[in-house]
């Protein structure tokens, strides 16, 4: 899956850098985008300088937006299995566990206070 967010992006980005390409084998300095530049971007290294930002930045851009995409899917993953511990260890809460002891229930209140405070720092 991860291949694929990665590859969409950077094939995009790749496509729009190599028309410029052609165009520059028949003499044309073209940019992969139009856009107004305060100096003569034609003359050289400006416009390699300039080719390699409007090439970086859109990919950059492009991975920061899948990322983004993928970070909120993970984080409700990471809230669903912490979910699931909690309820697990509410699950195993029992007397039988502590029927030998004097204190079983000073021993199940702990375990609740417990479960509680994990449940505040899912919430949080």
């Amino acid at each position: 899956m991860y291949i694929t967010h990665f590859c969409g992006p950077t094939a995009t980005v790749l496509f729009f850098g190599l028309y410029p390409i052609a165009e520059l084998l028949r003499g044309n300095r073209k940019l992969p985008f139009n856009a107004w530049y305060p100096y003569d971007y034609k003359i050289s290294p400006i416009y390699e300088l300039t080719y390699f930002h409007q090439l970086t930045a859109p990919f950059t851009m492009a991975q920061i937006q899948v990322h983004t995409d993928c970070l909120s899917i993970n984080l409700i993953a990471i809230l669903i299995a912490q979910l699931d511990i909690l309820a697990d260890n509410v699950k195993n809460i029992s007397r039988t566990k502590y029927q030998q002891s004097d204190k079983a229930s000073e021993m199940m209140e702990t375990e609740l206070l417990d479960c509680i405070q994990h449940h505040k720092e899912i919430l949080s």
